[in-house]
């Protein structure tokens, strides 16, 4: 019980200590403030202020650094500074100074009232703040940043016109929507058997052209056999064998061709289509049901 009582009190004694060198710091920090002032450092003097009632909030500390802000040519955030004053109860003689600033101030600028879910964190010019946010600032346009819970962040854009309050209300916005994955495509690679059918049916496409070819030769040779009245007996012998030539190339080009299409119509994952090829002495006639 006595090691208990012990830790307690080390802990009080350094939340003590802490509190305490944090109000030293501040009394230093507020002399330093002071004596920017009194040399004209304005500028100096309201950041140092402002550091001071940061480590040991108070009213007076606030006026300060609206004082110095003011006359350091920052309208907007002396005029924060002195509503903060007087929300912190600043009294006496300051008090009705603060007010009086206050309103002459708001006469050259505008305010602006931010509205959003609670924990919304909100960035417009050098304000940086949670919803709901009322503050001061210059005439003219602004863009406002708004990271809602869950890191969803949203951008707005304001109009501020002095001695006018402008209002934003922003509602949380959805997460943005999941990307669908597109649909995964066939495999476009050929198995054997499809290229096997492409083959033939390539060689089917040659025998077509191999027998125009011959088959136009024929013609040829059979204008000049007609041309001699039937009687030059090797120009005979030469269009009996061009034309038995052109008629196996067309019978070998048409078979080629119909084996490679069943053949390429049948691979696996296809439907099996019925075909009948019949062969005649005149040529071969395909038959074929998808």
């Amino acid at each position: 019980m006595t090691r208990l009582l012990a830790q307690v009190s080390l802990i009080l004694a350094l939340c003590f200590t802490t509190g305490d060198a944090s109000a030293d710091e501040a009394d230093v920090l507020f002399s330093r403030a002071s004596e920017a002032y009194r040399r004209g450092d304005f500028e100096a003097a309201a950041d140092l202020f402002g550091r001071a009632h940061a480590l040991a909030p108070s009213a007076n500390k606030r006026f300060n650094e609206a004082q110095s802000r003011r006359r350091a040519g920052q309208p907007a955030r002396a005029a924060d500074c002195y509503r903060d004053a007087l929300t912190l109860g600043l009294e006496g003689s300051n008090h009705d100074i603060a007010e009086r600033k206050l309103a002459d101030l708001e006469d050259d600028v505008g305010q602006v009232r931010i509205l959003a879910p609670e924990g919304t964190e909100i960035e417009v010019a050098h304000l940086r703040g949670q919803a709901p946010l009322t503050r001061h600032l210059a005439a003219g346009h602004y863009h406002v940043t708004l990271t809602f819970p869950g890191r969803v962040r949203a951008q707005r854009r304001i109009v501020v016109e002095p001695g006018q309050i402008t209002h934003l209300d922003v509602a949380v916005e959805p997460p943005p929507p999941t990307p669908v994955p597109s649909p995964a495509l066939p495999p476009t690679s050929l198995g054997p058997q499809a290229i096997t059918g492409i083959t033939l049916m390539s060689l089917g496409g040659v025998g077509g052209i191999v027998a125009s070819a011959l088959g136009a030769r024929f013609l040829g040779v059979l204008d000049d056999y007609e041309a001699t009245d039937y009687v030059d007996t090797t120009l005979e012998d030469e269009a009996l064998a061009l034309r038995t030539a052109t008629n196996v190339a067309f019978a070998a080009g048409a078979v080629l061709g119909a084996a490679g299409l069943i053949v390429f119509l049948t691979r696996p994952g296809e439907p099996t289509p019925a075909a009948s090829i019949v062969l005649t002495p005149r040529g071969a006639t395909l038959g074929a049901r998808f």
